[in-house]
This record gives structure tokens, C-alpha cells and sequence, in this order.
């Protein structure tokens, strides 16, 4: 993932985290501005990207006492930064995500179903120069 600095449109890069689901598309955007932000993106009709979900509120925005970079103490807060997305991002993805895709009693054809597995192959560089996909 890349991370955005600069004003201007949000801009997703294809190696962002994006799916197409239900006929939305969706993407991660992390953003640099006066302090740093994790968005949920939705794909606009005209292509562009509006903002769904501040996955990081304004975690970011206020010092933490005696703390000169408040991104680094709550990662460390966490453990790590897998730590931090587990605890901090994850829950709030999924409240957006369960308002953005509400239950349907629509079934999900099987085409649908592959897709959204194939959303959690991982390419894997090896050591020896070759490529395998994992999921």
C-alpha cells in the first residue's frame, strides 16, 4: 500500500487494498496530511474516491502525554503495527463494512464466491527468484 501525502482527491494505486463486491467498489487509503489517517474508500460512478470511514478517528491527532510521535505510541501500545490493525482498524472496517453491505437474503452466486477468495491470495516472492501464491 502506498500512503498518500499531499492535499488533493483521494487517490487509490493498485496496490491498495480494493474489492469489488455487490456492485461497490471498495479500497484502504492511508493518508498523510496534518496527521495521519486510515480511510475507507468507496468508488464514485465518475471514478473518483469519497471517504466512507476515518478507521483512525483522531487516534492520531492528539499527543499522548510525554509522547513525541503519537503514531508511533500506538502502535507500540499495541505490539506492532499488525497488533495495531487488529486492534484498532479491524473493528472499526467491520462496523463500515456491515453498514455498507447490510444482510441480503440474495444468494452469492458461485462466481461471487471465487471472486472473494481469490481477494485473499497473497503473492510471495522466494528467495530463489521464483513467485507462489499463498492464501
Amino acid at each position: 500500500m502506498s500512503i498518500q501525502t499531499g492535499d488533493g482527491p483521494i487517490r487509490i494505486d493498485p496496490d491498495d487494498a480494493q474489492l469489488t463486491y455487490r456492485g461497490k467498489t471498495i479500497a484502504l487509503n492511508v493518508r498523510s496530511l496534518m496527521w495521519p489517517v486510515i480511510l475507507g474508500c468507496v468508488k464514485q460512478s465518475d471514478g473518483s474516491w469519497q471517504v466512507g470511514a476515518d478507521l483512525t478517528g483522531d487516534l492520531f491527532a492528539s499527543d499522548v502525554a510525554g509522547q513525541p510521535d503519537a503514531v508511533a505510541y500506538w502502535v507500540q501500545h499495541h505490539g506492532g503495527g499488525m497488533g495495531f490493525v487488529r486492534a484498532v482498524v479491524l473493528p472499526r472496517l467491520n462496523a463500515w463494512l456491515a453498514e455498507l453491505f447490510p444482510k441480503s437474503d440474495a444468494p452469492v452466486l458461485p462466481l461471487e464466491q471465487i471472486n472473494s477468495a481469490l481477494s485473499a491470495v497473497r503473492f510471495l516472492p522466494q528467495t530463489d527468484g521464483t513467485l507462489i501464491a499463498s492464501a
